[in-house]
């Protein structure tokens, strides 16, 4: 049975340069959730309100995750695992939803990887349909219990709102990978394809993924709609079921969870495979020949790994709800280990955050011991240079211009004097001038003087 293309020689850092979201560097570390986001993983304070004084951290612990996602493009998928395996910890139900989209998030990566471009496209597909209806589920459960977020004070709500538990079913089985639903199609069909590729490591990280996730999102179910009702008793006899406005769209929703994934069946050979082939198939690429017992076998496998999840939160949380108490007392080390998320955020602050933070405190003094009374010397400067220009103008420019206007003025008065309007005063300066001016030349000319 065809099941795969194998991508000609070098092909895969080609498409790695093309493909921006993605790139080699080891080790890289990424903060995806933020504090905002997970507001719903706070756990309640003495009097039921979401703490908010400390919005970094919660007991103790920094409540934002981050993930190594350095080595998946060379298909490796530690995120899902290391998501997976933490989520469980968070109280509040949109906070489950952050963590699987952080699981999920690896296994298109992981397809790119390893060369599934179109069951990575397939997957971000039907992933589409079945988180947005565990979204907007959990919003409809949060609008029935008039704003709450924490599962710890939930259950039995399967029979009080029965709509919203019927869709949330159906976006859990669906991510979970139950067949036929959409997540099985195109989870599955990545899964095969690592394997037939012979990327058995990727195989068995993103299998672990994919058992976490049908753990932790069928534990959030039982907790949530079955068992004993915890919920507030003041807040209990007003659950109501969401308006058509709300519960509509998540019928439809839950619909596209169960018959989107059809778009991809066959497997390699569906409707959406024929659709993106010319543009989503590397140029040289060669079919993969597998058997049709291995296909079986791995369906079959990916079935048990969903149905194992399932089985492991029905008994856990169904059967023996008090067990996993036991477990967490039994093995405090690893609770504590998987509680505060293998300590990545407190080593991301010991070895990023806090010398950031004191990076950021020395440059703000240098701010404002430094720069700041550099900046302000060269206001008092320019003040004072300012105040000599004024006093400058003022006494001294201003001083003499007037000084000169002043001698003007007496000389005009002066001069006007002179003018008399006589003949003869005219005529006698005249006689005077003449008489001067002769003198004058005959001191320079002869040396000789009329007087």
């Amino acid at each position: 049975v065809p099941f795969g293309r194998t991508p000609p020689p070098g092909h895969d850092h080609q498409v790695r340069a093309r493909q921006g979201g993605f790139d080699d560097r080891k080790g890289k570390r990424e903060r995806i959730l933020n504090t905002s986001e997970l507001m719903a993983g706070f756990p309640p304070d003495a009097e039921g309100q979401v703490m908010l004084a400390n919005r970094d951290r919660r007991d103790g612990r920094q409540i934002v995750p981050a993930d190594w996602i350095g080595d998946i493009l060379e298909g490796g998928d530690p995120a899902a695992w290391d998501a997976g395996d933490f989520a469980p910890w968070f109280p509040g139900i949109e906070a489950h939803y952050r963590s699987k989209w952080h699981v999920r998030r690896g296994s298109a990566p992981l397809a790119c990887g390893v060369g599934a471009y179109i069951a990575a496209i397939f997957h971000l597909v039907t992933h589409a349909f079945f988180k947005a209806l565990l979204f907007l589920s959990a919003g409809a459960v949060i609008h029935s219990l008039e704003g709450e977020q924490d599962i710890r004070k939930m259950g039995g709500l399967s029979k009080k709102i029965p709509v919203t538990h019927a869709v949330f079913l159906i976006g859990t089985l669906a991510i979970a990978g139950i067949p036929p639903l959409a997540g099985f199609w195109s989870k599955d069909e990545i899964m095969a394809h690592a394997f037939v590729h012979h990327h058995y490591v990727l195989y068995a990280f993103a299998a672990i993924g994919a058992f976490l996730t049908s753990f932790y999102m069928f534990r959030l179910t039982y907790i949530t709609f079955y068992g004993p009702s915890r919920v507030d008793p003041k807040v209990e006899h007003h659950i109501h079921e969401s308006p058509r406005v709300m519960t509509v769209p998540l019928m439809i929703l839950a619909g596209l969870s169960v018959l989107g994934g059809f778009l991809g069946v066959p497997p390699e050979h569906g409707w959406f495979h024929g659709f993106l082939e010319s543009v989503a198939t590397p140029v040289g690429a060669v079919a993969h020949e597998v058997g049709m017992g291995t296909l079986i076998g791995l369906m079959a496998g990916a079935i048990g790994i969903a149905l194992g999840g399932w089985g492991v939160a029905h008994y856990l949380y169904a059967i023996k709800p008090g067990t996993a108490d036991v477990w967490s007392e039994r093995f405090a080390g690893a609770y504590r280990t998987l509680l505060n998320k293998y300590y990545v955020d407190e080593l991301y602050d010991a070895v990023i955050v806090e010398p950031c933070k004191r990076l950021g405190q020395l440059w703000d003094w240098i701010d404002q011991h430094v720069i700041d009374r550099f900046i302000r010397g060269i206001g008092r400067g320019a003040d004072v240079s300012a105040a000599g220009v004024t006093w400058t103008e003022k006494h001294v420019i201003y001083a003499g211009l007037n000084v000169i206007g002043y001698a003007n003025h007496l000389a005009a008065w002066s001069w006007r004097k002179l003018q008399t309007g006589l003949v003869n005063h005219y005529a006698a300066v005249i006689v005077i001038g003449l008489f001067l001016l002769t003198h004058f030349l005959l001191v320079w000319l002869t040396g000789t003087s009329l007087l």
